[in-house]
């Protein structure tokens, strides 16, 4: 994954390896800064920021929308030459209970003026759950015949929203989620029903739902 953006004189390039990541793994990469100037400029402001980021916020550029920011820098006294070219190669770990990519927000990777990320570049990441959670997600797929209908970030966890397999033994089942996250090498799951229940009042029948 690879990213471009100019800020005069500066040229800033971005690689990022591989397309997507899951959580627990290291993202690598490295960050390259063209000088295109006759003037030696400073480095030590740049870097790259790894961040959550809110969608709509980033597009506003509301800072409230950028959270727990990691941020790797060129040394403080470092210098680029004329026509020169500088590159900082870094790596962050992805916390195995940090939060997955959605629509609406995920992790992204800014490079630039660490301290100005609106005004740099910036690649939305590709990160999905730890391996460890998809293959038991996918037990209920393929042996219990739940489908997925959702994935997304809740409350500090993963949460799958089901559609429940046909029979009587799921009927009363209006709606199903299952909530899980790895926390210090151990698997925290918690499920989250709402079921309908029948009722009989002045002759008739009444749905109610818990």
């Amino acid at each position: 994954m690879k990213g471009t953006f100019f800020k005069q004189p500066l040229e800033f390039s971005v690689d990022i390896k591989g397309e997507s990541h899951r959580q627990g793994e290291c993202l690598k990469g490295s960050l390259l800064v063209r000088n295109h100037s006759d003037e030696e400029l400073a480095l030590g402001a740049y870097g790259v920021t790894l961040a959550q980021t809110d969608a709509k916020k980033l597009k506003a550029k509301n800072e409230k929308g950028i959270t727990n920011k990691h941020q790797l820098s060129f040394k403080e006294d470092e210098k680029l030459g004329p026509k020169d070219s500088a590159t900082l190669e870094w790596e962050f770990k992805i916390p195995s209970d940090g939060t997955i990519s959605e629509k609406s927000n995920g992790p992204y990777i800014y490079y630039g003026a660490t301290d100005e990320l609106f005004e740099g570049g910036f690649l939305e990441l590709s990160v999905l759950p730890i391996e460890i959670l998809e293959k038991y997600i996918e037990i209920f797929e393929n042996f219990f015949r739940f489908k997925r209908k959702s994935l997304k970030n809740k409350a500090g966890f993963i949460d799958i929203q089901y559609t429940c397999p046909g029979g009587k033994d799921y009927a009363r089942i209006e709606k199903l989620n299952q909530r899980i996250r790895i926390i210090d090498s151990k698997l925290e799951v918690k499920w989250l029903f709402k079921v309908n229940k029948l009722g009989y009042e002045s002759g008739s029948v009444a749905v109610s739902y818990t």
